[in-house]
């Protein structure tokens, strides 16, 4: 079993910094979603936010969205957190550069409260999205990487 622990607390492309020093199992898959209070990304395992990150990539991807929570937002008009990526992190992506791989595809996505769904942003009419091979996470977004097939 990989854990991740760092010491450092600075934030820094690609670095995943720990919350309450906090660590996750890299084996397993996690969930990413936008931090509701900042600009950054929440890495949860196991019930609990283990990390922040303002850029990572996950691998082996599935969109979630949180039917109960989705209504509950939609009655309300507060937002919660129901909606996310779910995969593996890549560990490549600490050294990655924002190139779009050989025989690849970005696809820019967003997630579309009104409909509680992903949905693509560069195509017309927009693709409703429930995999992907890979997710890019940063600041503006997340780009999609679909690979040779889609």
């Amino acid at each position: 079993m990989k854990l991740l622990d760092y010491k450092s607390k600075w934030v820094i492309p690609y670095v995943v910094a720990p919350y309450k020093g906090r660590r996750f199992d890299t084996q397993r898959k996690i969930r990413v979603y936008r931090n509701l209070n900042g600009d950054n990304w929440s890495i949860w395992q196991d019930g609990l936010v283990r990390a922040h990150a303002m850029r990572l990539m996950l691998t082996h991807c599935d969109f979630k969205v949180s039917r109960a929570g989705w209504a509950r937002s939609v009655l309300t008009g507060r937002r919660n957190v129901h909606a996310f990526v779910e995969g593996f992190l890549a560990h490549s992506a600490f050294g990655a550069s924002p190139l779009e791989p050989e025989g690849s595809k970005f696809i820019t996505a967003r997630y579309n409260r009104q409909k509680g769904l992903f949905e693509t942003v560069n195509f017309v009419p927009h693709v409703y999205l429930k995999s992907a091979d890979a997710v890019l996470f940063h600041p503006g977004g997340i780009q999609t990487i679909m690979f040779d097939g889609w």
